[in-house]
């Protein structure tokens, strides 16, 4: 299947038939491709999603954040050369085979709801789902220093 605007300037959609790839090209020849198991994009991917609290019900606060984090080790690593190559596809695709991140088993042992399990048993982690976890962490942070510094002025006034 191939579907092309009328006056040449959107997007190209091709794919189909017996091919396990999809790819849509737009004029400046970047691309969006999907294979049976990834999406490829050589611009920004931009996404949203619904967080309106009309949508939400059983609210309630992420409690002792900052232990959670504790658990939870940034790291450095390079990925296997089988898995560059897979993600590389056909060379188009910049994949680094050093990069930084976490540990998805880490992370599902404190914040469960943010990995998934992929069809092959592998985890995978929304990044974008931790940062309710680290907002709460700097609060208790935050709460931490303040309780500090309330006492340090009481050592203070109790030393003049």
């Amino acid at each position: 299947t191939y579907i092309s605007a009328k006056d040449g300037f959107g997007p190209h959609i091709r794919g189909g038939g017996n091919s396990s790839i999809n790819e849509i090209q737009v004029p400046d020849n970047s691309y969006i491709r999907v294979t049976t198991s990834n999406l490829q994009c050589t611009g920004n991917v931009t996404a949203y999603y619904s967080s309106d609290r009309s949508l939400k019900e059983n609210i309630r606060p992420i409690t002792s954040a900052l232990d959670k984090v504790h658990q939870i080790n940034g790291v450095y690593f390079d990925w296997k050369d089988d898995f560059v190559k897979e993600m590389s596809g056909d060379g188009e695709i910049a994949f680094r085979k050093d990069d930084v991140g976490v540990i998805a088993q880490e992370v599902n042992e404190v914040l469960n709801e943010v990995v998934a399990e992929r069809k092959d048993g592998t985890l995978a982690v929304k990044y974008e789902k931790m940062v309710p976890l680290l907002i709460e962490a700097i609060k208790e942070q935050t709460q931490m220093i303040k309780d500090l510094q309330t006492q340090l002025k009481e050592i203070k006034n109790g030393n003049d």
